[in-house]
């Protein structure tokens, strides 16, 4: 048997979410020992061409390699999510999806949910994940989706401010019409704390799916 090196090792698609992630265990359990793969033309490809047989394969061997070190093995991009909790990895479980405890949560927050995607090409796989978490949960939640038009442009050119800005003033517009909102990407998170009114839950992948993870490590 190998030794493990490090507990939870990440495929990212934007460096920006190193940071995220690090805060994150620094504030829960600083002990935890984490590693970050991050490959943007993973997401570029995606969105190009779609989930294609050569992209999931490399996806599939860049996790594969990273079971070899790790306890844990997750994907933090929404878009590529399906294909991490497909791949069983040697070890012998499967690569984990960073928002599904998120969606897990979220199905039970009911009975009107919303859903916002700044990137269209998240939609399909998004609309997976929330399905499949009211299959586990057993809910019959109302989900609606929105993209967030002429937002992942400020992402791609790192103007976050812009970017959370464009994801909050879209709550504040629709969250009085449902009883939770879902950021579904890792990248929407900062959104959060510019929505300061009273109002639905309001919930993104990365605080959720940490706290998921430590509780995976000591089970």
């Amino acid at each position: 048997m190998r030794l493990k090196q490090v507990d939870i090792t990440f495929l990212h698609t934007d460096q920006v979410h190193v940071n995220t992630f690090t805060e994150l265990f620094n504030r829960y359990d600083e002990t935890v020992t984490v590693a970050h793969i991050v490959k943007p033309h993973l997401l570029e490809d995606a969105i190009q061409n779609g989930i294609t047989t050569r992209l999931t394969e490399r996806v599939v061997d860049i996790l594969q390699q990273a079971d070899r070190h790790s306890k844990l093995v997750v994907c933090s991009c929404s878009t590529l999510g399906c294909i991490a909790e497909n791949t069983l990895l040697e070890s012998g479980q499967y690569a984990l999806r960073i928002d599904r405890a998120m969606a897990n949560v979220a199905v039970n927050e009911g009975p009107r949910i919303l859903v916002l995607v700044a990137l269209k090409s998240t939609l399909p796989a998004t609309t997976q994940l929330m399905d499949k978490s009211q299959q586990i949960q057993k809910s019959k939640n109302t989900i609606d989706y929105i993209v967030i038009k002429n937002s992942w442009q400020y992402f791609l050119n790192a103007q976050y401010n812009l970017y959370y800005q464009a994801i909050a003033k879209v709550v504040k517009r629709k969250q009085i019409d449902y009883d939770c909102v879902v950021l579904a990407q890792a990248s929407m998170d900062g959104a959060i704390g510019l929505i300061t009114e009273d109002g639905p839950l309001v919930i993104s992948s990365p605080e959720i799916g940490v706290k998921d993870l430590l509780q995976r490590l000591i089970q």
